[in-house]
């Protein structure tokens, strides 16, 4: 019977095997496939680059090539205005054609030519032509009197043309060695009437100099030939075997460009890469068969040993998940009129020793964000109890400093693992924006305001559990209507790319700087620079993110047509002046104001027993406070009823004297009736306190 056993146990493991085997053979006739497919196309996009960087070759060499031809073409342009402007006087075609080749030195020559008889005392020819004496380092200048230059094709080319041209190449007539290539344009008198040529000649070498600096690779070589196929720049060695030539037509200069690359030269990367690719190969190949021989023969005990880390695995993801529920819950919509906040935490591991929370008491928002010291389970107790101490200690009051010496004292009692907490602890004034709070050695958080960020500074107290006497000191801070306070333990700005590089202070402070959006969408924009700049790399240490964003309360108030509403007017008026820094010397006419509008809308906008709403909308535009009541009851224009104090009291009309003292405390009112709205415009001038 037990042989029976240990047979059938034998087949099981060799059934077993066979299937893992053919895996593993099945995995190998994947990645060679892929690979082959890699190579296809990495051969491709050699090529394909490789092609690309001869282009752009080619592309930088004619944008040389045109700057320097282009320098001898303004040369003889500015020439050509100064001998229209000469034509009286010939003997000044001397002086301006040295003046051209001065002014460059790859000028050889330059000259002007007349057409016949343009100068009758002169002779039926009349050329003046400077050139660069090498003998005597001067320039000598040379009339030409007996000779029909109108019949050469440098003259033929350009006479009465509008643009200049770039003539052939030809051989110096003087040492018959110096090759060279001459660009022509055309003279017009003031009549614009063709009256000559000016010709400057330009030694080959001029151009020969750009290409021989230029090597794209050891032996590849330009040459440059004219439209009519006439050499102007030839190579010294043509290569012999396979090569790829690419040409580009030099615009306007009757000269194309060709850069002649080797075959091997231009594509050796991509045949080294086959070289290496195959090596690589056959090595993976090895590997492979290497690996799956080694995993079979263990695959029993990998067995066992993942089903006790799974359920180590399970027992750790619980922890997690208890870990992840004590993280605070969203405000309600009630309580988060005036703050806007939204928290991460990413433990390193299954559980981490970060805490953030955030809890509500009488208008006051109590949050904090700390960083146990170690890693695993040991910090996340520690952090549960920090939480936990945070939660008991805010209900005692506004007062971040006692708060944290009452944590400091607990922490350090018993604290036998020697363990520290560094934490930022603060309190809100939802109504106010002004922010309490106490640093216990945690890093400075930012301030973003008006899109720009920058850093608390926060001097640090000593860190939690490590002297149950130490005294902690409370700091002041008061964010305006969108303004964000974001904190972060250190597994932000240290956070570790794969070159062990961190993230940093000046990388998190550029992230944020420009941000103008929610809580929600700061950290989601700090949860992907740490993603993007980690890469790969692994999470080095516990990931926590908390930011408040404080959004003063609405700017409108609605009430209904009932006396004891008219309660909630001034609490309003008040929040809002000192919310918008606005001094509070208006209030009493604001309110007196208001308070005769509203009176006038609760007792008579609505048919007796019907409710009805009013709804007081405040703006400030510059120097202006304009408040807008509306209701939608009785089409009622109140300016038409204001009393006339002309007439004597016994004959007045009943009423009136409420827009008269709404006429009085404001400086300007206004009334329309759109779309079955009675809607009273009041705007007070007022002064900014900030």
């Amino acid at each position: 019977m037990i042989n029976c056993v240990i047979m059938k146990i034998n087949d099981k493991n060799r059934d077993f095997t066979r299937r893992e085997l053919m895996k593993m053979l099945l995995a190998v006739f994947i990645v060679v496939a892929i690979s082959l497919v890699y190579y296809f196309f990495m051969r491709k996009e050699a090529r394909s680059n490789a092609e690309r960087r001869a282009n752009e070759a080619l592309g930088t060499t004619e944008t040389m090539i045109l700057s320097r031809l282009g320098k001898i073409e303004t040369i003889i342009t500015t020439m050509q205005f100064m001998v229209s402007y000469s034509l009286d006087d010939p003997d000044e075609m001397d002086s301006i054609s040295v003046k051209a080749v001065e002014s460059s030195d790859v000028i050889l020559g330059a000259g002007v030519a007349f057409k016949e008889n343009y100068y009758r005392h002169e002779g039926r020819w009349f050329m003046t032509y400077a050139s660069y004496d090498k003998n005597n380092d001067t320039i000598k200048v040379e009339h030409i009197n007996d000779e029909d230059y109108t019949k050469e094709q440098w003259y033929l080319n350009s006479i009465g043309g509008t643009h200049g041209n770039w003539i052939d190449p030809y051989y110096d007539d003087v040492d018959g060695i110096t090759k060279m290539v001459s660009y022509s344009l055309s003279v017009y008198d003031e009549k614009q009437s063709p009256v000559g040529v000016i010709i400057a000649d330009v030694s080959t070498r001029t151009i020969d100099s750009i290409l021989s600096c230029l090597h794209v690779y050891p032996d590849s070589y330009y040459t440059i030939v004219t439209a009519s196929g006439k050499q102007i720049v030839s190579p010294t060695d043509e290569h012999k075997g396979k090569c790829h030539t690419f040409t580009r037509a030099i615009e306007s200069k009757n000269m194309i460009l060709s850069l002649t690359i080797p075959d091997r030269e231009m594509y050796w990367q991509l045949y080294r890469s086959s070289m290496v690719f195959a090596l690589l190969g056959l090595f993976e190949l090895l590997a492979i068969v290497f690996i799956a021989h080694r995993s079979v023969r263990n695959l029993k005990e990998l067995n066992e040993v993942s089903a006790k880390e799974q359920r180590m695995e399970s027992e750790l993801s619980v922890a997690r998940e208890m870990q992840q529920s004590l993280m605070p819950d969203a405000l309600p919509p009630e309580l988060s009129a005036n703050v806007d906040v939204s928290g991460l935490l990413v433990p390193a591991r299954y559980v981490g020793g970060d805490l953030y929370d955030y809890i509500m008491h009488d208008n006051m928002l109590y949050f904090c964000v700390g960083d146990v010291s170690g890693k695993g389970v040991p910090a996340a107790m520690l952090m549960v109890e920090a939480r936990q101490m945070f939660r008991t200690l805010s209900t005692r009051g506004p007062h971040p400093d006692l708060i944290m010496q009452a944590m400091n004292a607990t922490a350090s009692d018993n604290n036998k693992d020697l363990m520290f907490m560094t934490i930022f602890l603060g309190v809100m004034d939802m109504a106010t924006g002004k922010v309490r709070y106490c640093n216990a050695g945690h890093n400075q958080p930012m301030v973003i305001r008006n899109g720009h960020a920058s850093y608390l500074d926060t001097p640090p107290c000593l860190l939690l559990g490590v002297d149950a006497d130490a005294k902690y000191e409370a700091h002041e801070l008061t964010l305006a209507s969108g303004d964000i306070l974001f904190l972060y333990t250190d597994g932000l700005t240290e956070a570790e790319n794969m070159q062990k590089e961190l993230l940093g202070d000046g990388r998190a402070l550029a992230t944020a700087e420009g941000f103008e959006g929610t809580s929600a969408e700061l950290i989601e924009r700090m949860r992907r620079l740490t993603d993007d700049f980690t890469g790969q790399a692994e999470q080095s240490d516990d990931f926590t993110l908390l930011a408040i964003r404080f959004k003063p309360s609405s700017s409108v108030l609605t009430i209904k047509n009932e006396f004891e509403e008219l309660a909630k007017l001034k609490p309003f008026v008040d929040s809002f002046l000192e919310t918008n820094s606005i001094d509070p010397s208006v209030e009493p006419q604001l309110s007196l104001a208001l308070d005769e509008a509203l009176t006038n809308v609760v007792m008579y906008a609505y048919p007796k027993g019907q409710t009805g709403e009013a709804e007081i909308a405040f703006e400030v535009e510059g120097d202006n406070l304009k408040v807008t009541v509306s209701d939608h009851g009785q089409p009622f224009n109140p300016l038409n009823f204001e009393a006339d104090f002309s007439i004597p009291l016994e004959e007045r009309h009943k009423g009136g004297m409420g827009i008269h003292i709404i006429k009085e405390a404001m400086d300007a009112v206004d009334y329309e009736y759109c779309d079955n709205t009675n809607i009273l415009k009041l705007t007070k001038k007022i002064i900014k306190t900030k």
